[in-house]
């Protein structure tokens, strides 16, 4: 969505009279951007400062599947640094412009990248696909049940409650 600042405070990126991308963010305030990416907000800053303009649900990035990048288990042939083994299996992305993989620990998929590097150092055995293991439990272990609170009783925090 998109909104026009109508009162900035005194000392703030905010320029009044220019629209900027806002994100909802609790029920009294917006993440602010210049970009429309909620990654690359500036602040966030209360509702009634902003008059919207348009609202565009299709701003908001979710990720699913097909905006993931696709992932491939690769094996280090010509080791790119002394932390790394010939052998060792990593996950990589596809190689971007300038020839160089986002490389992931095989433990750790779903985490931040370790690093990039030139596509000479892996080989790409084949694509990853994610297999959760159930869990097996031990006789004696005791199960802990945490039960959600219905929606209706949800209580969100708000910055600016105090104004």
């Amino acid at each position: 969505m998109q909104g026009k600042c109508i009162q900035a405070p005194e000392k703030s990126n905010l320029v009044e009279g220019e629209i900027y991308y806002l994100f909802p963010h609790g029920s009294s305030a917006f993440e602010v951007s210049r970009f429309p990416h909620t990654g690359s907000h500036f602040g966030t800053y209360q509702k009634s400062r902003f008059e919207i303009v348009a609202e565009d649900v299709t701003v908001t990035e979710i990720q699913t599947k097909e905006t993931q990048l696709k992932k491939y288990l690769a094996r280090v042939i010509k080791p790119p640094s002394h932390f790394y083994r010939v052998g060792e299996e990593y996950i990589v992305t596809d190689p971007s412009e300038n020839g160089y993989y986002s490389v992931f620990l095989k433990s750790r998929p779903d985490c931040a990248p370790v690093g990039s590097y030139l596509t000479e150092c892996f080989d790409i055995i084949g694509p990853f696909e994610l297999i959760e293991e159930p869990v097996q439990k031990q006789k004696n272990e005791t199960e802990i049940v945490i039960k959600e609170l219905p929606q209706d009783q949800w209580q969100q925090i708000d910055l600016f409650s105090f104004l």
